[in-house]
Parts: structure tokens; C-alpha cells; sequence
């Protein structure tokens, strides 16, 4: 809907694959790195995902955002 609204779309932890497609969340990652203008990814891998798939510009790596709420919500306890 953003993008038919021409609306900028952000994918947080772009580039993460199963590689396999009978998982419908595998079909929504694909379908969202494509669409997205800016994508940020977890990990290099992630960033070379989208490179073999073609979508180079707009690509971020910037961390695993799991892993720092992780670490934040444990140095909290």
C-alpha cells in the first residue's frame, strides 16, 4: 500500500533468507526487499543477498537489531 501511495518504504533486516520458497514469509521478504527504497541489513550476508538478487542501492548494514534489545533489555535486569 506505501508504495502504491508513493510512500518511502524501510525493510529492517533485509537480505535474511530461508531460501526456501514454500514458506509464505519467505515469499513476503523477497517481495518487501524488492519493494522497499531503503533497506537495512543485519549482517554482510544479508547485503550480499540483495547483491546476487540485483538490488544494490538504498543498502545499509547497520547490525542485528535483535541482538542489541537483547543485550539492552539483559544489562537492564
Amino acid at each position: 500500500m506505501a508504495s502504491k501511495l508513493g510512500i518511502k518504504l524501510i525493510h529492517i533486516e533485509a537480505g535474511l533468507r530461508s531460501f526456501n520458497k514454500k514458506m509464505p514469509e519467505e515469499i513476503n521478504r523477497i517481495i518487501t526487499d524488492r519493494i522497499a527504497d531503503i533497506l537495512f541489513c543485519s549482517s554482510e550476508t544479508g547485503v550480499k543477498h540483495l547483491k546476487n538478487e540485483g538490488i544494490v542501492n538504498g543498502v545499509y548494514e547497520c547490525g542485528d537489531i535483535m541482538y542489541d534489545s537483547l543485550l539492552l533489555f539483559c544489562l537492564e535486569l
